[in-house]
């Protein structure tokens, strides 16, 4: 095990990342079994940082994996250098499996299948209702308990006109575009899912195709700036991931000197698409990889795994809170977002 430590940690420091050492050797007497599992993790955790640690869910999966009736002679982590990277080593079989964004998924869905889909902390609400996520009696909070899924929030802010747009949905009347395009509008950068192309996606069904672009006034901003604007009432509307407003509840009385909570203040006038989380994909160039059989014993294993105190410890690195099967057509809303885009 000191080898492999070594080796890890030497391996760190090159681009394309990863530990390859073996094991244990393929049994001859068992010709379905794999020499080496090749994993491809995201980028967004550095190499040093995250392989060191895969050491430990590499043996727990090579126990589970044989738990279901496969033999691998050793589990290699490599990290990608870019979401593209780790989806081109997939679909060229360099890699056999790959956590990717739903976004880059369903641009090689053709070439690669999702089999899991990484789950997150959900949230004490999940209504499709605006109105049903206002004020304090709404208050959001996280509950623990495991989501596929994730919301994206368009949002008011105390302003006079933001005020008259919440008081409308409140009421249950329904907002017009002359409603919307009235307003003074943040969104976040147009390759951010949550802070543009899901409330984009949902400007595009609701009001006969027109998107972000077509307001006549809109500020790109962060998150952060945007809940500050808001508080300065220097916007109207603006977009978030569903659980923000926890994130910035303090700033609104303390920094940007509101005196109400920002449940009260901040109300919500639609709810976008849901976004669903992180894909678990397999390469289609290995025949044994993508058997069913194989397929099983893989998604099996990968939910153990992330149920273990070392999975937990491991995969909080990427913010995943397990793994439940996933087919492709779970996937479909990220298609249509990524339509949106102009890029599928």
């Amino acid at each position: 095990m000191n080898f492999r430590k070594t080796a890890l940690a030497l391996l760190s420091l090159v681009m394309m990342t990863g530990c390859s050492q073996k094991k244990t050797e393929k049994d001859p007497d068992r010709p379905d079994d794999l020499n080496e599992l090749r994993i491809t993790l995201l980028p967004t955790i550095a190499a040093d940082t995250v392989l060191p640690e895969a050491e430990e869910i590499a043996d727990i999966m090579e126990e589970e994996m044989l738990k279901n009736g496969y033999q691998i002679g050793d589990i290699t982590f490599h990290v990608s250098e870019s979401y593209e990277d780790a989806a081109e080593s997939l679909a060229a079989g360099k890699a056999h499996l790959a956590f990717l964004p739903a976004g880059t998924y369903v641009q090689y869905s053709d070439q690669t299948q999702v089999i899991l889909t990484a789950a997150v902390q959900g949230l004490s609400n999940d209504s499709d209702n605006p109105a049903d996520w206002n004020g304090e009696d709404y208050k959001t909070m996280r509950t623990g308990t495991p989501v596929t899924h994730q919301k994206t929030l368009i949002f008011a802010g105390p302003s006079e006109y933001g005020k008259k747009l919440a008081q409308k949905v409140n009421n249950g009347e329904a907002l017009t575009w002359e409603d919307l395009t009235g307003a003074r509008w943040a969104a976040g950068n147009p390759a951010s899912p949550s802070a543009y192309i899901y409330p984009e996606l949902y400007l595009k069904e609701n009001y006969d195709g027109r998107t972000l672009t077509d307001l006549n006034s809109l500020e790109h901003l962060s998150i952060t700036e945007s809940f500050r604007k808001a508080a300065e009432e220097e916007i109207d509307v603006f977009v978030c991931y569903a659980d923000g407003r926890m994130d910035y509840e303090t700033e609104w009385n303390e920094e940007w000197g509101r005196e109400d909570s920002i449940w009260n203040e901040c109300r919500v006038l639609a709810v976008a698409p849901d976004m669903i989380n992180d894909a678990a994909a397999i390469t289609l160039i290995n025949d044994l990889v993508k058997s069913d059989s194989f397929v099983e014993a893989l998604q099996s294993a990968l939910i153990q795994t992330a149920e273990t105190k070392e999975g937990k410890e491991f995969f909080s690195l990427y913010a995943y809170n397990g793994f439940q099967k996933a087919s492709d057509s779970d996937y479909d809303t990220a298609r249509e977002a990524l339509a949106v885009t102009g890029r599928h």
